[in-house]
């Protein structure tokens, strides 16, 4: 990360300090991420950097001496977040989802609106149960008038 950015996940978290510790410095954050740090002079400063990569956004406490130092935000890439369209073309025809599933390209918004529909609550039932009681009720009739014109 440049100086007087922010860690993102992916990188090693790191923490401004004004003083050097006294000990060993480790880099706590969510879960269950414990990591050494090595302590960096920076000039007037002083920089805790952990020696592992955040595997998660959230927060990560630096620690000397069970004396929390520092405490530093982990964010997300901004690209994870970016809700521009990708095009079409960008796509690969053979391009694989997460764990594996076929990227699908779909061209727009009311097909679009189907798959999220079908995806989320699964295919509409009524019209086509509506359609066969329909039919049934047709059916009952012609079957009721027949045996009544019998007689």
């Amino acid at each position: 990360s440049e100086p007087g950015s922010e860690p993102r996940v992916g990188e090693r978290p790191f923490a401004r300090l004004d003083a050097a510790p006294s000990g060993a410095v480790v880099a706590r954050g969510p879960a269950g991420f414990t990591s050494p740090a090595a302590v960096e002079n920076e000039g007037a400063a002083f920089r805790a950097v952990a020696d592992a990569p955040a595997m998660a956004a959230g927060f990560y406490t630096f620690e000397a001496g069970g004396k929390a130092l520092a405490t530093v935000a982990v964010n997300p890439d901004p690209v994870e977040s970016d809700l521009a369209a990708v095009p079409a073309d960008s796509l690969k025809a053979d391009a694989q989802g997460p764990n594996g599933a076929p990227v699908l390209s779909i061209d727009n918004r009311s097909a679009l609106a189907t798959r999220l529909g079908d995806t989320r609550r699964g295919r509409e039932l009524w019209l086509p149960l509506l359609v066969l009681a329909g039919v049934f009720l047709i059916g009952e009739i012609l079957l009721g008038s027949s045996r009544v014109l019998d007689r």
